[in-house]
């Protein structure tokens, strides 16, 4: 039991402590909710507040299930069929997830830090304030998720799907986004503070009022995204793809985008200032004279700025490769 655990919305649960039911008993309402879900009489399994603290609970079918509020801390559900439960409140911390299935569950307020949550599935999940920290959620599909107000410090997206995604309000400080998608997706004022984002692919994502301060990254595919407003101070995306990008009044200063590919961006007034471009290729006279340069900004052609229409400083002096890093002199073409 846990008579003193803070659930998901704040309350403390000592005044509604979670229920204990028998294994017995669990395998009666598994097997109503059983011919439930098939058409065939039963009952939906209402299991809201059940303390399934370490239970081995992994393969079951728990389609629409009632749980808010139950108590999942270091349980293993692996292969679980969680489709459309309402997990509202549910505490599944520490618990082994892989490979659940969440598909247009409701986790609002739901506590899955430092959770094992591999190769699960979360399309058209709704998560409210769900708690992720330092959860491991390499390789999910999460389609068509919606995000509002998560806390995903610390944890690890790599090569996880969120395509077509709706994120509003969530903070990813220090999360793992390499390999990740977020094609199309729809991602408003969240915060990205020191996140890693090598070979993430944001393709046509609409990115607005963001903050990726001191985000790592190299080669992006950031191609025809809306990145206006967006703040990009001092971070790294070298041999990234902007090609077709909207970067409107964003704040590039003190970035390092060299290598990088501008074929067709918008750079109406964005901040180029003590921004590294050296080598970044397809920019244009039109388009750094739209965008403010300072002394200090470092222009394609490798020469300090500011920027001085008809200089030819819009051309690249190299093409940088992959293997190149800061501080090593880039290959000659």
């Amino acid at each position: 039991m846990h008579p003193s655990r803070s659930v998901g919305n704040g309350r403390d649960a000592s005044d509604n402590p979670p229920r204990e039911v028998s294994a017995e008993r669990l395998e009666e309402i598994l097997a109503a909710h059983k011919l439930w879900l098939a058409g065939r009489g039963g009952a939906c399994a209402q299991l809201e507040r059940v303390d399934f603290s370490r239970r081995d609970l992994r393969n079951l079918d728990l389609r629409r299930a009632l749980l808010s509020n139950a108590v999942f801390a270091e349980s293993h559900l692996t292969q679980v069929d969680l489709t459309g439960a309402d997990l509202r409140d549910a505490d599944f911390h520490g618990a082994t997830l892989d490979e659940v299935d969440f598909s247009g569950a409701n986790l609002s307020q739901a506590n899955l830090q430092e959770c094992w949550i591999n190769e699960a599935i979360f399309i058209e999940a709704r998560m409210t304030k769900t708690r992720l920290f330092g959860a491991s959620l390499r390789n999910c599909r999460m389609f068509e998720v919606h995000m509002v107000g998560c806390d995903l410090t610390a944890a690890n997206l790599t090569g996880t799907q969120l395509s077509h995604a709706h994120l509003f309000d969530c903070h990813f400080g220090e999360a793992s986004f390499e390999q990740t998608s977020f094609l199309r997706a729809h991602i408003h004022a969240c915060r990205f503070p020191n996140a890693k984002f090598n070979q993430a692919k944001m393709a046509g994502a609409k990115i607005l009022n963001c903050d990726f301060h001191a985000v790592k990254a190299e080669g992006v595919d950031l191609s025809g995204t809306d990145l206006r407003l967006v703040s990009l101070y001092q971070t790294s995306f070298r041999l990234s793809n902007f090609s077709e990008s909207n970067l409107k009044c964003a704040d590039l200063s003190y970035a390092d985008v060299s290598g990088s590919n501008f074929d067709g961006a918008i750079l109406f007034g964005t901040d180029l200032r003590n921004t590294i471009l050296d080598s970044a290729r397809a920019l244009t006279r039109s388009q750094l004279s739209q965008a403010r340069t300072s002394e200090s900004t470092i222009l394609p052609s490798g020469v300090r700025g500011p920027y001085i229409r008809g200089s030819g400083d819009e051309r690249p002096r190299s093409r940088l490769i992959p293997s190149d890093r800061a501080g090593r002199a880039p290959t000659e073409d």
